[in-house]
Order: structure tokens, then sequence, then C-alpha cells
């Protein structure tokens, strides 16, 4: 997909822009059979409502999806000790096109409806929509990941849904996913103490 760019444009004086990826993906009433319940307040070209994503998966519930990088400091501070800045450029350069360009793409192609992205860059995700299609994004965005790290054991990605009517709280839910993310990465670091 990297290939398939087109170039950045120059201005009217000739000099160079560049471009920066920003995933970006919202999901939008596409036909009026969307929208008979709510006629008297959506058009076709609005924003998808939370309760439209909820009543899009089984069980009418959104899902709120948040990844991350496993143990990204350590990969830093220890496998990255001996290297020059230049390979610790390229791994957060990789990584960050890895969460901004392609997710954005993957998004754009394969996840099209039902969901929407708050954020992702840097070495993480936030993703609002239809729970079960959550649960597919996140299969499909780790086995992804592990790809695109040529499936190195010591690079892996992880993240949690919490389950939520669409009037919950967004920012709690983001929250609640992030402590759980939190919480296990924890866990992950207390058991592999106990195995040294």
């Amino acid at each position: 997909w990297l290939n398939t760019l087109q170039k950045p444009l120059g201005n009217q004086q000739g000099s160079k822009c560049g471009f920066k990826f920003v995933a970006t993906h919202v999901d939008f009433y596409k036909t009026y059979k969307e929208i008979e319940k709510d006629k008297a307040t959506v058009k076709v070209g609005d924003l998808k409502h939370f309760e439209s994503l909820a009543d899009a998966g089984s069980g009418k519930f959104l899902g709120v999806l948040r990844m991350d990088v496993d143990e990204l400091n350590d990969l830093c501070n220890i496998g990255l000790q001996s290297s020059s800045i230049t390979k610790f450029i390229s791994l957060s350069f990789d990584i960050e096109l890895f969460f901004t360009g392609y997710f954005h793409e993957l998004c754009e192609t394969e996840f099209i409806d039902n969901i929407y992205v708050g954020y992702s860059g840097g070495d993480d995700l936030f993703v609002i929509g239809a729970w079960d299609q959550m649960v597919e994004l996140a299969c499909q965005a780790r086995k992804d990941f592990q790809l695109f790290t040529c499936k190195n054991h010591d690079i892996h990605i992880t993240g949690r849904i919490i389950l939520c009517k669409e009037t919950y709280p967004l920012h709690l839910a983001a929250q609640q996913a992030g402590e759980l993310l939190d919480k296990m990465a924890k866990e992950n670091e207390q058991q592999q103490k106990n195995l040294q």
C-alpha cells in the first residue's frame, strides 16, 4: 500500500511539501435504509450515531478497543542499548508508520463500516465501533503487526475491549480499557520476573 501513495505536491513557488500519515477513519450514513430509525434528525452523509454503531453488532453493544505495543520501553532500553540513534529513530518511524499509515488503510479497506478511529499513532490506538467488529479488528491488527515485525517474538501488540451501551460515557470506557491494558502489562512483567 505504501508504494501506491501519490507524491506530495509542491506549492506555487516550487518548494517541496511533506506529509504525515494520520489514521482518521469514521463511518457515515450511506443509504436511506441505514437511517430509517432516525429519519427526522439524520440524512445520508451524516456521521453515524453511536446507537447505529451499537445496533450494527449482535447484542447492540459498542466496543471500545485500546491496543499498544508491549514493553516498548524495554525494547528501546535493552534491545537497542548499544545501537546508534539511527536505529532507534528507524524503529520509532516504523512503529509510527504501522499505527498511522497501515492501520488507517486497514480501516479504510477492510473495516469500512461501523467504526470510528479515535486515534492511532505512536505505539497505540483507540477505536470505537460495533463490539463484534472490534474483536475482528483487534485480531487482524495483531496478525498484521506480527507480519509487520517479521514475526519477531520480542515485539508484540496486545489490546483490550470494553463493551458498553451507546449512552455510556466514552471517556470512562476508554479509561477502563486503558487501565485493563496497564494491569495486563504489570501482570506480564511480574510473570517474567517469576520465571527468572
